[in-house]
């Protein structure tokens, strides 16, 4: 093992580390990730960095008091997401005296998910919600547009502690929300929706997030389609499938005459919360956020839920007792935000989740390296519940409310 001394105001620290860490040589690595369910694809060896990085955190973080990066590597294979790059950061602060994480999340250089993703858009909006306190984000402490550094753009965030519902297995089938009380899983659900209607409780420019509007002199739904029609030519092998096509259809002829814009998560959903016991303490990932109307958020939260449901009922699960169930969770939502919802606009916004969360569940399975053409072609299916979700979806389109 090599040794080398990093220095933060006047601060030095020794940290053991390997031939490739000291590399001056720098290359953006791929490296295995597996998980249960695949390869994370996204995952990066940041070891040729890490003394350019530890420079920058005694900079960014070294103000008051000195601080030593002593550990940098992904978050783990068990955790939520299959698409950003994001990496626990160790730090030790006053010469050894306190010990801190923080989450780093990296702007994906090979496995580019999001064709045209606006990565500093991500750090913006959470700088701005947290500026005001609109809803629970964690702390912000830096961007850096650099490539020198990390070999990408970067942002540091403080690492909350807590735990998101699981993607997989389906936290329909198993998982800490299973295992819960009937009434305690109720309340999971119900604070994750009060958050997303503290997010939507303030117009746009109130918020302070005016960036987020992109059609400037048109309409947001139109920016939208058009960012989701760049996204499915990217994302099916053989062309979009099933009711793809017919869904993008319905979205043109039935575009919401007006728009009352807002923040947009855009990925909203309980697996990107980080909950304390049963409230939420943090909203997380933000690699889909845009401007949009309340509805847009909360009929892709309802899209996701119906979704992770067939995918449970495919594998023997069913509805959990005390989860809301989607007409409940509207309600809730209401309660919270003090006003009704647009069951029109949710419809609407329903189905236009459908063709994401199609477009996304194809594009993934398209990009994912360990996958052979034959295995592909057995999971990207008519019947597969994200893709199949759009004729369900639509078939419910003329109901007056919301379907459960």
């Amino acid at each position: 093992m090599k040794s080398l001394i990093v220095r933060a105001q006047g601060f030095a620290g020794e940290v053991e580390l390997s031939d490739s860490q000291v590399s001056t040589e720098k290359k953006d690595v791929p490296m295995k990730h597996e998980t249960a369910y695949g390869e994370k694809p996204q995952t990066r060896d940041l070891a040729p960095y890490f003394g350019a990085m530890s420079q920058w955190v005694s900079r960014r973080l070294g103000r008051d008091e000195p601080v030593l990066m002593t550990n940098l590597e992904p978050t783990p294979a068990s955790a939520n997401g299959m698409v950003g790059e994001s990496f626990i950061l160790e730090v030790v602060h006053g010469r050894g005296k306190r010990k801190q994480r923080y989450l780093l999340k990296r702007k994906p250089t090979q496995h580019v998910y999001f064709p045209d993703h606006d990565f500093e858009a991500e750090f913006r909006v959470q700088e701005a919600i947290a500026k005001i306190a609109l809803a629970p984000v964690a702390c912000i402490r830096g961007y850096e547009s650099d490539t020198s550094i990390l070999g990408s753009p970067f942002y540091l965030i403080d690492f909350v502690a807590g735990r998101p519902v699981p993607d997989r297995p389906d936290y329909y089938v198993e998982g800490w929300l299973a295992e819960l009380p009937s009434e305690d899983q109720r309340a999971v659900g119900a604070s994750g929706l009060r958050a997303l209607a503290q997010l939507h409780s303030k117009p746009l420019n109130e918020a302070g997030a005016n960036f987020l509007s992109r059609n400037k002199g048109g309409k947001q739904i139109d920016w939208d389609l058009d960012y989701w029609d760049r996204f499915s030519a990217v994302s099916w092998a053989d062309g979009p499938m099933a009711h793809v096509p017919e869904g993008r259809a319905w979205l043109e002829s039935h575009k919401p005459g007006t728009e009352n814009l807002v923040i947009s998560w855009g990925d909203s959903r309980p697996g990107n919360i980080m909950f304390r016991g049963t409230d939420c303490v943090a909203i997380i990932d933000w690699d889909m956020v845009s401007a949009g109307d309340p509805e847009k958020d909360l009929g892709y939260w309802l899209a996701m839920d119906l979704q992770f449901e067939r995918v449970a009922e495919e594998m023997g699960g069913s509805r959990l007792t005390g989860w809301p169930s989607r007409r409940e969770m509207v309600d809730i939502y209401e309660q919270a935000a003090g006003k009704p919802v647009d069951r029109k606009k949710l419809r609407y916004y329903r189905i236009f989740a459908a063709y994401q969360i199609a477009c996304m569940y194809s594009r993934y399975h398209v990009m994912r390296r360990d996958l052979d053409d034959e295995t592909r072609r057995k999971v990207l299916n008519e019947k597969s519940p994200p893709i199949d979700l759009i004729r369900e979806e639509l078939a419910a389109a003329h109901l007056p409310g919301c379907a459960n």
